[in-house]
């Protein structure tokens, strides 16, 4: 069972298809509990420290404070499908400002 819901920001472990090596990255859930728990898995996106490279759409995470986040970052309109079995964790939830901030990002860009 998944215990994660919309806006937890949770860490995960990607593989990398150039090297035989995983790192831990964190990622917003994106998909309510209730679908998580039905499908076994939950929908997120990307959520990085480079702002060197922007993309459309990237939202700044104003507001560190419940995030669990060290480091100034962005959510980015990478999105990812992740299977329950690769066990996340857990580090926070995104703050209410930050969430609509993103939603406007989210809807002008794919919508």
């Amino acid at each position: 069972m998944i215990a994660y819901d919309s806006w937890d920001i949770v860490v995960v472990r990607f593989p990398f298809v150039e090297i035989a090596v995983q790192k831990s990255r964190p990622v917003l859930v994106l998909s309510n509990c209730n679908f998580n728990n039905t499908n076994n898995q939950f929908i997120a996106v990307m959520i990085t420290t480079a702002k060197k490279s922007k993309w459309p759409g990237d939202t700044l995470i104003s507001d560190l404070s419940t995030t669990g986040l060290k480091t100034e970052s962005l959510i980015r309109l990478k999105l990812f499908t992740i299977p329950d079995s690769i066990q996340p964790r857990k580090i926070g939830k995104l703050s209410p400002p930050d969430i609509k901030s993103f939603k406007v990002n989210w809807e002008s860009n794919l919508f």
